[in-house]
């Protein structure tokens, strides 16, 4: 049981990866259902281990349900990688202007104006070097492509010229 919880952590570790390489345009609405299946599937599967009797004898050991709770963030990672490895669409360029950004220890991010009308601003990760060529205030492009699956993915930031 503890090598479920193993690769059910990978897995959301492993979602978080797959989304900041190919930030998706609906990044709100993914954190929730990553937050949704982090708050599901830790207490079900913390509670088949502390439940667990320790027979390895019953065929039907580990039980289904656990192994795909234990999928299900790799089936998202899956998802979303092959939503941007597959697409051939053409990018679309969006002008926005850079509202914010903030450096971390292991990411940096630019917020920028919205990208649709009626939408909110959005926050992209960046690449560290690309942080100081982008201050509050500068016009950007981002380059949006539409998606195999049809979730539309930011595959680049650039300042306009």
């Amino acid at each position: 049981m503890k090598i479920l919880i193993f690769l059910f952590a990978a897995g959301m570790v492993v979602v978080f990866i797959v989304c900041g390489t190919f930030p998706p345009t609906v990044y709100e609405t993914l954190v929730w259902g990553w937050a949704t299946i982090w708050f599901i599937g830790a207490p079900v599967l913390g509670w088949a281990m502390k439940n667990d009797d320790g027979d390895d004898t019953d065929s039907y050991y580990p039980k289904k349900r656990y192994i795909a709770i234990t999928s299900l963030p790799w089936a998202a990672a899956a998802l979303l990688y092959a939503n941007a490895a597959l697409d051939s669409s053409p990018a679309i360029e969006r002008p926005a202007v850079v509202l914010s950004r903030s450096r971390g220890r292991y990411a940096t991010d630019i917020q920028v104006s919205a990208l649709w009308p009626n939408r909110s601003a959005f926050t992209i990760p960046i690449d560290a070097h690309r942080y100081d060529a982008m201050p509050p205030g500068t016009a950007v492009e981002v380059l949006v492509r539409r998606g195999a699956l049809s979730i539309s993915w930011i595959e680049a930031v650039k300042p306009r010229p």
